[in-house]
């Protein structure tokens, strides 16, 4: 009898485990509604997230021009969202090629044309 004392709990605990690593549909169902229950209760205060998205459309794109951009004009953006007090900054964009329009590149074209005439 003694044996049971300690094993009833580890059995519960171990369900408890077991059930919370695989994670059964009814469960999550019950989390759900059981949040939603404490939300409609007492509902967390609205607090303004720091988040914002720029977006890229077609006006965008008709006032500053064909994208790709050069990194400077995307420079210029990091620049003015940092002033404007943004925590962090990404980008979805894959810069996979070195940027032809930066003043370095031009310059270095510049040379090796004048070198050709």
């Amino acid at each position: 009898m003694a044996a049971l004392r300690w094993l009833i709990p580890v059995i519960i605990l171990a369900c408890g485990i077991a059930g919370r690593i695989v994670d059964p549909q009814p469960v999550r169902i019950l989390s759900s509604l059981v949040f939603d229950t404490y939300q409609r209760i007492a509902p967390r205060p609205y607090t303004d997230a720091p988040v914002r998205i720029v977006d890229l459309d077609d006006e965008t794109l008709s006032r500053l021009g064909q994208w790709p951009w050069p990194r400077t004009m995307l420079a210029r953006l990091t620049d003015r969202l940092d002033e404007l007090g943004a925590a962090a900054i990404a980008f979805g964009i894959l810069f996979a090629e070195p940027d032809w329009t930066s003043p370095n590149r031009v310059a270095a074209l510049w040379s090796d044309r004048t070198e050709l005439n």
